[in-house]
């Protein structure tokens, strides 16, 4: 996994990634080397990310929306973290991380499955993105099956 994040981490200049890890068990150490790269990622503007069932559960979740904040020209969002028991704090901590991205225009966060998100998980998460319908997104958040 260090060689894979190390590898990403040199595409800087990347417009769009799209990144399918579905069902591969990385952990929430692996989802942290691999958002790592991230932070060199300056001219990314689209990012879809499928996680479902990569077990990194909330402190991945953490690792990955601090490296997210970086991406500051995202204007399309797409995360499937379903099946990672991200629980509130994963979510709070997501929505931390999508505050600084003031040009996002379309995001989608599939949170539907395995994740204990309860009520204030889902206000924090939405809480993150609140501001951001100032910037410009507007209805193209969607969410299934939270609670």
């Amino acid at each position: 996994m260090q060689l894979f994040g190390e590898a990403l981490s040199q595409c800087t200049k990347l417009r769009i990634l799209k990144l399918n890890l579905q069902n591969n068990l990385i952990g929430p150490y692996g989802v942290n080397v691999i958002s790592y790269g991230f932070l060199n990622y300056i001219n990314l503007n689209k990012l879809t990310l499928n996680l479902y069932n990569t077990k990194i559960g909330p402190h991945g979740l953490q690792y990955l929306s601090k490296h997210l904040a970086f991406c500051k020209n995202l204007t399309f969002l797409s995360i499937n973290v379903s099946k990672n028991n991200v629980g509130n704090f994963g979510a709070s901590s997501l929505g931390k991380g999508l505050e600084d991205l003031k040009n996002l225009e379309y995001l989608n966060i599939d949170l539907s499955q395995g994740n204990e998100v309860r009520v204030l998980g889902a206000q924090n998460l939405g809480s993150g993105f609140g501001n951001l319908k100032n910037y410009g997104l507007s209805q193209k958040v969607f969410f299934k099956n939270l609670v």
